[in-house]
């Protein structure tokens, strides 16, 4: 007679589900030796008998092949109550629970970790904290945990890796080799409310942002705060104190410029020395230099060549 390939001390759970199993089993402590499905199934056998297999109640079940379906649909499969229980019209299965909520259900009486582990031959499996752990923490907390030395956490959607938290605590974002605690890798061309690689909105409008890029193809980086389609708004920096610096770490004045040079682009002549402005404004043009020195009052001096 063919040998079955599974072993009296294992219950293979894949099987379980497939077979919507229900009540009906009778267990007693099994060799370690194969088994020949219809052998003496004898439910008062010694344990450690050689004749000592899983006894089907026949009368609960109905055997097609190697499927087994449940005679009636409200049986359900309890191992020592709730370690494991299958409740078969639902089609879900609970460890710890007899009432599972989800295809699988772990539950834990107390406030103490719920995990699933996952193992193999590398990471091996001694040990609760061999290979990856998801679960959840005793402070109820939503743990992933990787402990295998110098590996990392992935993220995939449609079979392409999306985001990845490494070894040393680095998070990319379009990168698999993160450089810093946060690195997002992607091309971006333009400026605007619609572009760059990085953007910061609200939650009540989410066209209310600040968007961050660099421009890959031109070469430079920007900041840019708007509404969507709307308008582009102000970027007030230090609003509350504190020194600007460029060129410098260590600025001494609100706007502090290591360079000998400052550049505003475009003239402007005030049309009269009473003319809109803002006190500290300046203009120029190829004649003067205007400075606002007080709201509405211009003063200017002449250039002249040399």
């Amino acid at each position: 007679m063919k040998k079955s390939k599974f072993k009296r001390n294992s219950i293979f759970i894949g099987s379980l589900a497939a077979l919507a199993l229900g009540a009906g089993f009778v267990f007693a402590t099994p060799p370690a030796s194969y088994y020949l499905p219809g052998e003496t199934n004898d439910p008062s056998c010694s344990p450690g008998d050689t004749n000592c297999d899983v006894q089907l109640e026949t009368s609960k079940w109905t055997v097609s092949g190697a499927i087994l379906t449940p005679k009636t649909a409200t049986d359900d499969l309890a191992i020592n109550t709730d370690n494991l229980y299958v409740d078969v019209s639902a089609g879900t299965v609970g460890m710890g629970t007899t009432g599972p909520q989800n295809r699988l259900h772990l539950h834990r009486a107390d406030s103490g970790y719920v995990n699933i582990q996952f193992t193999n031959s590398t990471t091996g499996s001694n040990s609760v904290f061999s290979g990856t752990r998801i679960g959840l923490t005793s402070n109820e907390d939503l743990a992933f945990v990787n402990n295998t030395a110098g590996k990392n956490i992935l993220f995939y959607t449609e079979e392409v890796e999306r985001m990845r938290l490494d070894n040393t605590g680095n998070l990319g974002i379009g990168t698999s080799s993160p450089g810093t605690r946060l690195e997002v890798r992607a091309d971006d061309t333009g400026t605007g409310t619609n572009f760059g690689q990085l953007r910061i909105s609200g939650t009540s409008d989410a066209n209310k942002r600040l968007n961050l890029g660099f421009d890959t193809t031109n070469d430079f980086a920007w900041i840019q705060s708007g509404i969507s389609g709307v308008s582009f708004n102000d970027l007030p920096l230090n609003p509350n104190g504190g020194n600007i610096g460029i060129n410098t770490s260590s600025p001494t004045a609100a706007l502090d410029i290591d360079s000998n040079t400052l550049r505003l682009r475009t003239a402007k002549t005030p049309a009269n020395a009473s003319d809109t402005c803002k006190q500290g404004e300046m203009a120029w043009d190829s004649s003067y230099i205007y400075v606002c020195v007080a709201d509405n009052t211009w003063k200017r001096s002449a250039l002249s060549s040399w």
